[in-house]
């Protein structure tokens, strides 16, 4: 897990870390001017941030979930876009999703049992 220190339902620093941080719109000579700012900035790419960086996803959950299912089909090869994943049938990737986890499931204990015959050989 990335960030285990900042886990939002058990975090102490909230204050300290900007979890209510928010950009006015305004720059200054430094950057954007932020309201409730963390006491030290977090620098992510080179670029100075005063907000905990899972503040996105605790302010649009349904958009990170979203975008973690498009993540997984990445990862199969299902691509986002023309012909793609937003053009097939929510039903049919539901099922697809769910024999995707059936094999996974088969997998794994297909190896625990090949494991379980190696040990008793032994």
């Amino acid at each position: 897990m990335l960030m285990p220190e900042r886990r939002c339902e058990t975090c102490k620093r909230q204050k300290e870390w900007g979890c209510d941080a928010e950009e006015t719109g305004e720059t200054d000579r430094r950057g954007p001017v932020w309201r409730n700012p963390a006491h030290l900035p977090l620098t992510i790419d080179g670029e100075d941030t005063y907000r905990c960086p899972r503040r996105p996803i605790k302010d649009d959950p349904r958009f990170w979930a979203r975008l973690m299912e498009y993540y997984g089909h990445y990862k199969n090869g299902f691509l986002p876009g023309p012909g793609g994943l937003d053009q097939q049938s929510a039903r049919g990737m539901a099922l697809l999703s769910m024999m995707h986890s059936c094999v996974q499931e088969c997998a794994k204990e297909q190896g625990e049992n090949q494991a379980a015959e190696q040990r008793r050989r032994t």
